[in-house]
């Protein structure tokens, strides 16, 4: 009589498994996974084996979501606005390549621990367009970055605290942004984050065609930032859509 095999287990043969293998396996079964012997398929997939890394995206929707509100949130902290369409897609994507954590608090935490995360804030926070806003006044940045993420400009005391840290202390302005924004987030200021946060993916939603992306930039620019300073810790958000699409229009008719 055959010897019984257990249900379920078939005990094929190498020469059964590797032509099996080959035909079905196509990439990485996880991120960063970038070879076949790096889960134990090396005796199966030979050297010449034409591997291929996978095409499918293997973040789940809840967590690239995560990223785009994040890459929103620092064009608002550090530029004071709203992401254009394709910048807000490529930010999110350096973010998610990058494992970055998905909060203010965790970019912050994160500056000294990850190269990605600190060359993005660092681009963003010595970009030529914060050059424009800001000079070289360290000040001017800090209260800067105190308007765009609260639509509060500090008080003297925590001016000089984070203006020391910068000039004295080492603290570099990539680090500095997320780190004020990321401290209020239990207090009025955090409602204040946000609530501009919200509006501000909302107003990029918005630019749902080529002519609206188009007309976002130059003088526009100041529109938008116009509305963005009547939202605060207690903005109905409901209600403020209206404004944001009259910003919308707005912006395409010239007005």
């Amino acid at each position: 009589m055959a010897a019984s095999v257990a249900f379920g287990f078939a005990p094929w043969r190498k020469e059964a498994r590797t032509p099996l293998f080959r035909a079905l396996f196509t990439g990485p079964l996880s991120p960063g996974i970038d070879a076949p012997a790096e889960i134990g398929f090396g005796d199966l997939l030979k050297a010449d084996y034409p591997y291929r890394p996978s095409e499918a995206d293997t973040f789940p929707d809840d967590v690239d979501a995560a990223y785009t509100t994040l890459a929103q949130q620092i064009y608002l902290v550090y530029l004071g606005r709203p992401a254009e369409p394709a910048g807000l897609v490529n930010f999110a994507k350096a973010l998610r390549d990058a494992r970055a954590p998905t909060t203010l608090r965790g970019l912050e935490v994160a500056y000294d621990s990850n190269p990605t995360v600190k060359s993005l804030l660092d681009s963003v926070a010595n970009s030529q367009e914060a050059a424009s806003l800001y000079g070289n006044d360290t000040a001017a940045f800090i209260s800067g970055i105190f308007r765009n993420a609260f639509n509060r400009t500090p008080e003297q005391g925590g001016l000089n605290f984070w203006v020391n840290a910068v000039n004295a202390n080492g603290l570099s302005k990539g680090r500095a942004g997320v780190a004020i924004a990321a401290s209020a987030a239990a207090n009025a200021d955090g409602a204040a984050v946000r609530r501009r946060t919200a509006v501000v993916l909302a107003f990029t939603n918005g630019l749902d065609t080529p002519a609206e992306v188009a007309a976002y930039g130059g003088v526009n620019v100041a529109k938008v930032k116009a509305m963005l300073a009547q939202v605060n810790g207690t903005t109905d958000l409901t209600a403020f859509q209206s404004t944001i699409d009259a910003t919308l229009i707005a912006i395409m008719s010239g007005r």
